[in-house]
């Protein structure tokens, strides 16, 4: 999957492009009142004539990664690694349900390089492909147990629900 996303996006590793994050412009993210960790607790936003108050974003993977990789980093590789995550929890859930290995393979390319999650990406809207690993983690958590086990799979599946809400 990484190598195919590696040929699909190859060119978001030249150092003069950014091909991604038409709704999170790089210039926004850039910005010395975004910068983060700061920036958790709200900013300005400038970019119009007068401005406005933006809220702190949510502490979630997308604002923790793009605080460890920086800007221009996560503005390169943040949506087609989005689409790995997509199909690494898509494998895991039908590897949960016990399909043939070549089916959780081909599952979790699908759900990777399906046009939605894939048109969603290039366009800078991660968070869809990222709420829907967090669905797919959520229902792998609730395959199969009983007893003290079902409640550790209910609190995993609970985590997956809350991180699907917070990345949506």
């Amino acid at each position: 999957l990484l190598g195919i996303m590696t040929a699909l996006f190859r060119e978001a590793l030249l150092p003069d492009r950014v091909l991604f994050n038409n709704d999170g412009p790089l210039g926004a993210a850039v910005r010395e009142a975004a910068s983060l960790p700061e920036g958790f607790s709200g900013v300005w936003s400038d970019l119009n004539w007068m401005g406005w108050d933006q809220p702190a974003p949510p502490p979630d993977v997308t604002m923790t990664a793009l605080w460890l990789m920086g800007p221009l980093l996560f503005a390169k590789i943040w949506s087609p690694l989005s689409l790995v995550i997509l199909g690494l929890c898509a494998w895991f859930f039908f590897r949960e349900l016990k399909f043939a290995p070549i089916a959780c393979i081909l599952g979790g390319l699908a759900a990777a390089l399906n046009a939605d999650p894939v048109g969603n990406a290039c366009w800078g809207q991660v968070s869809r492909p990222l709420t829907a690993s967090a669905s797919f983690l959520a229902l792998a958590a609730m395959q199969g147990s009983s007893g003290y086990r079902l409640w550790i799979k209910t609190a995993l599946a609970g985590m997956a629900v809350g991180w699907g809400v917070m990345e949506g």
